[in-house]
């Protein structure tokens, strides 16, 4: 069996190994148009502020995938053929495959000419490091992970910044307006100028510095704007292959299997199977990207030691980071729509939205204080029926591990 593996970031590394781990006789490829291999992009925010060295970006140490025998391959791929089961690389070589793998991740805009620019691979993160006397004033717009951390930096910098949030909320699929006043005062006070429900409707260049002037009318003058919109899903090849496309991505199994047969996709790029929603929904982010990775490589394998099928939850979903420097889990579904809900009271430790269904916990935000988010990340995934213990889900002070006996697991607070 061949497989060819399109993408080099966590989804495609991950489920290579998968399938070494699950046919040891298997023909593995991998494509990946970063020589330097996949690093992990949450931490570019720490690189640039000198926290980690850069040995801590790579995701996997260097020459993991050649001590398991897979190919690497440092050409991105331009064309894919369904029909006679082919890609091919930039080198204008071609290569069969019996399944393959789409872990394309997302487009990275073009850098700024005149600053820092966007924040999505090592060489931006050394145009960022290489900047941080450079002053000035910056205009970010967005509203979610990626736009805050922008914000932080620059701020770091000690740039001015202004922030242009199209709607009134940060991240919308996820928090709600309490959660966003939070994020708001954390901005306002670190001297971050925020006009919420605003966007730009359109720029100059006239003397060197930009004018821009937004949406309610006013000009505002910078010396760079920056595009703090999320990364979106690099669907090329999936669109110029005549794959169906739906909801802005590729509806897949909870295999992980596309609409063809034999070819998978995974990562930022695909829309998830959620049998508990009826319908396919986005699951970005670094640690789904490996944990779909490693399903659709389990299931992609065809050899011996492979076991049954893996399937890949949204009850397992769990994002960290930071939300400018506040920070911040998101466990289960986005945009969850349950039976019952407890809030936290906002406060300087943080806050907390739980949203249950049928008794067992369907969805979590924990922005602040991050204590018993890997607890409550286990509950979600195992699907533990909590009913009574709501309430005390919202506590940090005291020990919930009597909740996880069942699965024998005991995770410190």
């Amino acid at each position: 069996m061949k497989a060819v593996v399109v993408g080099g970031g966590p989804a495609g590394q991950h489920a290579a190994l998968a399938i070494r781990a699950a046919d040891a006789k298997a023909q593995v490829v991998v494509f990946q148009s970063q020589p330097d291999g996949a690093i992990f992009r949450p931490s570019l925010g720490a690189y640039v502020r000198g926290c980690i060295d850069r040995d801590d970006l790579p995701s996997l140490p260097d020459g993991t995938l050649a001590q398991a025998d897979i190919q690497v391959v440092n050409q991105p791929v331009t064309r894919v053929d369904l029909g006679r089961r082919t890609v091919t690389s930039a080198d204008d070589r071609e290569t069969s495959f019996d399944r393959l793998l789409l872990a394309c991740g997302t487009h990275q805009p073009e850098a700024a000419t005149n600053g820092p620019g966007p924040l999505l691979s090592l060489a931006d993160a050394e145009r960022w490091r290489a900047g941080t006397d450079a002053g000035g004033h910056w205009l970010v717009v967005g509203d979610g992970i990626y736009a805050l951390t922008l914000c932080y930096l620059l701020r770091q910098q000690r740039r001015e910044v202004t922030l242009l949030v199209p709607g009134s909320l940060f991240l919308p699929d996820w928090l709600d307006s309490r959660a966003s006043q939070m994020i708001y005062r954390r901005l306002v006070d670190d001297g971050v100028t925020v006009h919420l429900q605003t966007s730009v409707a359109s720029q100059t260049q006239p003397q060197g510095r930009r004018v821009v002037t937004t949406s309610s009318g006013k000009r505002l003058t910078c010396d760079g704007l920056i595009d703090g919109a999320e990364p979106r899903p690099n669907l090329t090849l999936a669109e110029e292959a005549g794959m169906a496309l739906k909801q802005g991505g590729i509806c897949v199994s909870d295999r992980l299997e596309t609409g063809v047969a034999g070819v998978y996709a995974a990562g930022d790029l695909v829309r998830v199977w959620d049998k508990l929603q009826g319908k396919h929904v986005p699951a970005g982010g670094w640690m789904a990207a490996v944990a779909q990775g490693r399903v659709a490589g389990h299931n992609m394998a065809a050899g011996h030691p492979r076991g049954p099928d893996i399937y890949f939850s949204m009850a397992e979903y769990y994002r960290s980071g930071l939300v400018y420097d506040l920070p911040l889990a998101l466990i289960g579904r986005a945009q969850a729509a349950g039976d019952a809900e407890v809030t936290s009271a906002p406060s300087a430790e943080g806050y907390r939205r739980l949203v249950f269904k049928d008794g067992r916990l369907f969805s979590a935000v924990l922005l602040g204080d991050q204590r018993h988010s890997t607890l409550l990340a286990r509950i979600a995934a195992l699907q533990i029926d909590v009913r009574g213990y709501e309430l005390q889900l919202l506590r940090t002070d005291i020990d919930l591990n009597h909740l996880l006996r069942p699965s024998r697991e005991y995770h410190l607070y």
